[in-house]
């Protein structure tokens, strides 16, 4: 096995491949700070499995990076990403030699994932065992509802929301993301000079304000605009 290269690795600034370019609305970034948008918009839309918060599930804005997956596991996710990034951002060197040390790194960063997946898929075969032992032990709880529970169930929505949503007035909060995506690029409605950034027009504003706002705010801004079910 190769030896690591000291001072940095695969944590300085590289290029970004278009679904990253588009993902960031940037053109160049730090691994580390990939990973860190991407939880942000996890976090954000509420995309952790209820059953197991290890595992992150797949929207529409996370498809073109995880285009195979519904779900993905978070030690997993880091692997997934190294297709996404180019050549590295070089500091004073050609850029043939950043093109190598990128391939050098990711095929570094392979080997870590592997490792890491590895030792995952071990943890996870004895996980269950222990699940099951510990179920069979007590006695089964009912559910509430008709399931569909989390980031899944319908969603009151407010009359401004409801309006800039064609006048529905209740659904998911991941179709609720969806369409406010699909409006935003039908109407070209982000900035063209940082794409991660939006910029609301007449319609959008009762809901999100006159400033512009970033993608991985989107859910915070609308919590107003969201009451459950009772």
């Amino acid at each position: 096995k190769k030896e690591k290269k000291k001072g940095g690795g695969g944590f300085g600034e590289a290029y970004l491949k278009p679904a990253l370019q588009e993902f960031t609305g940037l053109e160049k970034c730090a691994r580390s700070h990939v990973v860190k948008l991407i939880w942000e918009h996890v976090k954000g839309n509420g995309l952790q499995d209820e059953k197991d918060k290890r595992y992150i599930v797949i929207d529409d804005r996370l498809r073109p990076l995880f285009p195979s997956k519904k779900r993905i596991h978070m030690f997993a996710m880091n692997k997934e990403l190294t297709k996404h990034f180019g050549e590295r951002v070089a500091a004073g060197g050609s850029k043939k030699k950043a093109k190598k040390e990128s391939e050098d790194d990711d095929d570094d960063d392979d080997d870590d994932d592997d490792e890491d997946d590895d030792d995952d898929d071990d943890d996870d075969d004895e996980r269950p065992k222990k699940r099951k032992a510990a179920a069979a032990s007590k006695p089964a709880k009912k559910r509430k509802g008709g399931g569909g529970g989390g980031f899944a169930a319908p969603v009151k929505l407010s009359a401004e929301l409801a309006s800039l949503l064609n006048g529905v007035e209740t659904m998911p909060r991941t179709q609720v993301v969806k369409e406010l995506w699909a409006y935003i690029k039908a109407n070209d409605r982000q900035d063209a000079e940082n794409r991660k950034w939006i910029i609301p027009d007449s319609k959008m504003r009762p809901v999100f304000g006159d400033d512009k706002f970033t993608g991985f705010s989107m859910m915070k801004i609308l919590k107003p605009h969201i009451f459950k079910i009772e």
